[in-house]
């Protein structure tokens, strides 16, 4: 018996649960299968294939293109039981952020279960590989962690907006990223570094104050209460104008060290990532090296405040 007519009614009943609800698909697609029919017994096989599709759902703000899928569907005296699928996606926008190539094979599980065996997508500059996870599609939720190379330290300057206006340079690390269908993706513990073999600098968002808010802009070596004596004696405080010309964005920065710490968001705004910096500035100055940590408070998709760490350091040297 030819069961490819079956095809679209089953697969799109296995699967729904797993679909959101305003999803608009389009491509070719190919379906064929063959199997038997024996009393209230049906087993066979079904392929389908998708060529040069697109998708998108406006709920979830993402849209693919170039979608190209090729699956294996075993029919028994169950229902259906995914055997293989393997799928490829050109390019995907979700909301600020495109991605390119993505690469996904997965055999069927236990239960109805996804055991996806590779997942790997080129974005923010770099590539970026899943770790092998299961996913029910009838209660579609997916926890994997997420190990990335070569991403771009510029991009990862348009997602803190408050801390880094603009870097250049390569990260490496891993963290861990979690997907449902009802809330899309989410970003939770990790930690990203700079890569050693490539060059690496930043400019800070203006913030007057993040670095000279406890500095003096004139070094007293006298007691105020002296006075004018006091006042006569103090000499302008050689780093405070190299520092200010930091924190305001108008000097780069070239990274000795550059490690973001994510950690699960808290509850009431508790802090959510730490970028700890080492650098020096680009061209020197009196100012050799400065150390310092920021802090983001909130969720990670919704960056509210920065706050300086408190152990502020600052190394230098006088001429």
């Amino acid at each position: 018996m030819d069961l490819a007519a079956w095809r679209p009614l089953l697969l799109t009943h296995a699967l729904a649960p797993a679909l959101p609800p305003d999803l608009e698909v389009e491509g070719t697609a190919v379906v064929g299968g063959a199997g038997e029919w024996r009393g209230r017994d049906v087993t066979g096989v079904l392929t389908f294939s998708l060529a040069k599709g697109r998708a998108r759902s406006a709920a979830q703000d993402w849209r693919a293109d170039d979608i190209a899928v090729d699956g294996e569907i075993i029919l028994g005296p169950d229902g259906l039981a995914l055997h293989s699928v393997e799928l490829s996606i050109g390019t995907i926008q979700a909301a600020t952020i495109t991605a390119h190539r993505l690469a996904v094979a997965a055999v069927g599980g236990e239960h109805g279960q996804l055991d996806v065996r590779r997942a790997g997508i080129d974005a923010l500059g770099g590539h970026i590989e899943l770790t092998p996870f299961v996913v029910d599609p009838a209660a579609p939720e997916v926890q994997t962690t997420a190990e990335l190379g070569g991403v771009a330290l510029g991009d990862l300057a348009t997602l803190l907006p408050e801390a880094l206006s603009a870097a250049s340079g390569q990260m490496e690390g891993r963290i861990s990223v979690r997907w449902s269908a009802r809330m899309g993706f989410d970003v939770d513990a990790g930690a990203l570094t700079v890569a050693d073999n490539a060059p690496a600098d930043l400019r800070l968002t203006a913030s007057p104050g993040f670095l000279t808010g406890k500095m003096p802009l004139r070094i007293q070596f006298l007691p105020p209460w002296l006075g004018p004596l006091a006042r006569w004696v103090a000499i302008d405080n050689p780093a405070y104008d190299m520092l200010h010309r930091i924190e305001m964005g108008e000097t780069w920065l070239t990274i000795e060290r550059l490690r973001v710490q994510l950690y699960p968001d808290g509850p009431n705004g508790a802090r959510s990532a730490v970028v700890d910096i080492a650098a020096r500035p680009a061209g020197g100055g009196v100012v050799d090296r400065v150390t310092f940590a920021v802090n983001v408070f909130g969720p990670l998709s919704q960056v509210v405040r920065l706050g300086l760490n408190q152990t502020l350091k600052v190394s230098g040297s006088m001429r």
